[in-house]
C-alpha cells in the first residue's frame, strides 16, 4: 500500500471520528431531553413529596443575591443584585432549610474575592436541622474559603479598585455607546498561575448560570493545563489617568489533536455575566476567537461542546454573517449544490466544522427560497425532510401508522424552519 493510500485512509478515519463525535453528542442531547421531560412530568404530578417543614424552607435561587461591587455604597445598592439561575449543585433540590427571613448576599470584588453574608430573622435550633449554608458555599467558592468579614473585604476593594489588571494577551478591543468605556478581549493560557488562580474564583458562575455545567477538572489538580485557553472580556472604565477593569464574560477552549499534525479547537463553556447580557458582547467574543484561529495554520477547525440553545443561535448568526460576507460560494443566488469538495474548501477558509457548514447552508438556502413559489418551496421542504427523516429514523420508525409518521415529521420540520427564521431575523441586526 503506497503512502497516498495511507493518507486517504487516515483522512477517512478522521472524518469518521468527527461524525461519530457529532452523532454521540446528538444521542446524548436526545437522551438528556427525554430524561428532563420525564422528570418534569413527575414534578408536575403528585409524586413529589411536599416539604416537611415548609415554614423553614426557601428556594435558594430566590434568596441568593449576587452583586459586583467596588465600594460600600455599591454593597447597599439593591439594583446591582441579581439571582443565580441554577443552584442544584450547591443545594439539594435548590432549597435551603432551617431559616426564616433568609437573605444570602454574595459580594464580588473586581478580582472575584467574595464576601458572603448570611442574614436571617430566625434559625431553627432543633428540627429541622438548619443547613450549614456558609460551609456548603465554601466548597465552591475561592478555593473553599470566602472572605469572612467586612473589614478585610473593604481593604481588598480599596486595593483592587484601580490595581486589578487583566491577564494574558490583548487580541481585540471595541466600544459601545457607554461613555468613557472600552471593552478588551484577552487570550490567556491556563498554565499561567495568575490566570489559574483567577479562574478558580470565577468558576462558580458556570454552575449558577449554565445548566449541567462542571468545572475544568485540572484546575487545582496536578494535571497538565496546557490544553486549555481562556478568552476573557473586560470592561475598561477610564477615570482621569486611571482605569478600572471589570469582568464581562469568558469562554474556555480545549485544544486536541487532529490528524496528521493539526489541532482542533473545542469551545467548552461560554458565559456573559448577567449584568452584561443582550449587549452584543457574545458576538465580539466569538469573532475574536475565530480571528485568532484563522491566523494559525495548525488549527483544523472549531467545534462546540454541548452548546446551549442561546449559544447555538448566537453561533449560527455569526457564522452565517461571515459566510454571506466573506465566502464567494454563499454569495451566489441560487445556491449551487453542496458537495464534499466545496465543504472542504469552505472549512479551510473559515475553520468552521463540516457539520456547521452544512447546517448554515440549509439556513442560507431557506433564506434564498421564495416561499411564494410553491414548487421551489416544496423542493426545499422535501430536501430538508429527507435529511430529518434520516436523522430521526429510529424515532419515526416506532410509529406504524404512516399518517402519524408524516405528522411527526411535519412537526419536526416546522420547528426547524421557525429556528431558521429566528436566526435570519437576528443576522440582519448584526453589525
Amino acid at each position: 500500500m503506497n503512502w497516498k493510500s495511507l493518507v486517504m485512509m487516515e483522512k477517512k478515519r478522521s472524518e469518521l471520528t468527527e461524525e461519530i463525535e457529532t452523532t454521540t453528542k446528538r444521542i446524548k442531547l436526545d437522551i438528556d431531553t427525554e430524561i428532563k421531560n420525564e422528570v418534569e412530568e413527575i414534578s408536575d404530578g403528585d409524586v413529589e413529596m411536599e416539604d416537611p417543614f415548609p415554614e423553614w424552607t426557601v428556594r435558594a435561587n430566590d434568596v441568593m443575591n449576587i452583586s459586583f461591587v467596588r465600594s460600600e455604597e455599591d454593597m447597599k445598592d439593591k439594583t446591582k443584585q441579581f439571582h443565580p439561575s441554577f443552584t442544584h449543585q450547591n443545594f439539594n433540590k435548590e432549597k435551603i432549610v432551617g431559616f426564616k427571613g433568609l437573605q444570602l448576599n454574595l459580594y464580588f470584588s473586581p478580582a472575584f474575592d467574595v464576601l458572603v453574608e448570611n442574614i436571617f430573622t430566625e434559625k431553627s435550633e432543633k428540627q429541622p436541622i438548619a443547613d450549614d449554608v456558609l460551609r456548603i458555599l465554601s466548597t465552591r467558592l475561592t478555593q473553599g474559603q470566602p472572605v469572612n468579614d467586612r473589614t478585610t473585604f473593604m481593604k481588598l476593594l480599596d486595593d483592587q479598585n484601580y490595581n486589578f489588571k487583566p491577564f494574558g494577551n490583548l487580541i481585540h478591543s471595541y466600544q459601545t455607546s457607554k461613555p468613557n468605556t472600552t471593552y478588551e478581549i484577552y487570550k490567556c493560557e491556563l498554565t499561567d498561575p495568575n490566570v489559574k488562580q483567577f479562574h478558580v474564583k470565577v468558576q462558580p458562575f458556570v454552575l449558577w448560570f449554565i445548566d449541567g455545567a462542571s468545572y475544568i477538572t485540572s484546575i487545582g489538580d496536578n494535571e497538565d493545563d496546557s490544553s486549555w485557553n481562556i478568552f476573557y472580556i473586560f470592561e475598561k472604565q477610564q477615570e482621569s489617568e486611571k482605569s478600572k477593569y471589570s469582568l464581562v464574560g469568558f469562554t474556555t477552549i480545549y485544544n486536541f489533536y487532529a490528524y496528521p499534525d493539526l489541532m482542533r479547537k473545542r469551545i467548552s463553556q461560554v458565559l456573559i455575566l448577567p449584568t452584561y447580557q443582550r449587549q452584543g458582547h457574545g458576538v465580539h467574543l466569538l469573532r475574536s476567537i475565530y480571528k485568532d484561529c484563522h491566523s494559525n495554520p495548525k488549527i483544523k477547525d472549531i467545534t462546540v461542546e454541548d452548546a446551549s440553545l442561546d449559544f447555538t443561535r448566537l453561533r449560527d448568526c455569526v457564522d452565517i454573517k461571515i459566510l454571506l460576507e466573506e465566502v464567494d460560494f454563499f454569495k451566489e443566488d441560487p445556491l449551487p449544490s453542496l458537495d464534499s469538495t466545496i465543504v472542504e474548501q469552505i472549512r479551510k477558509e473559515t475553520k468552521f466544522s463540516t457539520e456547521q457548514i452544512k447546517h448554515c447552508y440549509d439556513i442560507i438556502d431557506f433564506k434564498q427560497t421564495d416561499q411564494q413559489d410553491k414548487e421551489q418551496y416544496k423542493e426545499f421542504r422535501m430536501r430538508i425532510k429527507r435529511k430529518l427523516y434520516k436523522k430521526y429514523e429510529d424515532i419515526l420508525s416506532d410509529k406504524s401508522d404512516p399518517k402519524e409518521k408524516k405528522q411527526e415529521l411535519d412537526a419536526i420540520y416546522k420547528e426547524l424552519e421557525q429556528g431558521f427564521k429566528d436566526v435570519l431575523s437576528k443576522v440582519e441586526k448584526l453589525d
